[in-house]
């Protein structure tokens, strides 16, 4: 699915959980806007994004644009996160994230990136949302992108996250 040109008055352009926590698979978030953090996705129970692209998000205070996590658990799979317009592409609260596979821009001071695989810093070559052949636009990759060639489906059984008791 593509999640695109949303907006938000404060968090979340795109996706705003509170209560819950967030799996998006094979996605594309991008050209969304907030007026505060997680211009792309807000998560106040944290995440598990898989297969997926945030990408062109924007935080009108500068603040996180791509992805906002608070909670316990923020899991990120073969994606690219990067190429947002804020202070940077992902921040949460709390110190730790699960990043295997992936691409990422900018990172904020609370995140501890554990995982292996990953690529951070580094342009992705992403075109513009556009129709590539499938169902959905999406942002296709150069042949000389670091994501080329990067997924992996072994990190799949690291997915194990319990849900808040009620």
């Amino acid at each position: 699915s593509t999640l695109s040109n949303n907006s938000a008055g404060t968090v979340g352009g795109a996706s705003a959980t509170k209560d819950r926590i967030s799996y998006i698979t094979n996605s594309t978030i991008s050209g969304n806007t907030a007026g505060t953090s997680g211009a792309g996705m807000y998560l106040k129970e944290g995440g598990v994004v898989m297969f997926s692209t945030i990408t062109n998000n924007t935080s009108i205070d500068n603040s996180s644009a791509g992805i906002y996590a608070q909670g316990n658990s923020l899991i990120l799979l073969n994606s690219i996160i990067a190429g947002n317009n804020g202070s940077n592409d992902i921040e949460k609260d709390g110190s730790y994230a699960l990043v295997n596979n992936s691409v990422l821009g900018t990172t904020g001071p609370n995140v501890t990136i554990g995982g292996s695989n990953n690529t951070i810093g580094i342009d992705p070559e992403l075109s513009s949302l556009q129709n590539n052949g499938g169902t959905t636009p999406t942002h296709s990759i150069s042949l000389s992108s670091p994501a080329l060639n990067r997924s992996n489906n072994d990190c799949l059984s690291l997915i194990h996250i319990s849900e808040p008791t009620r």
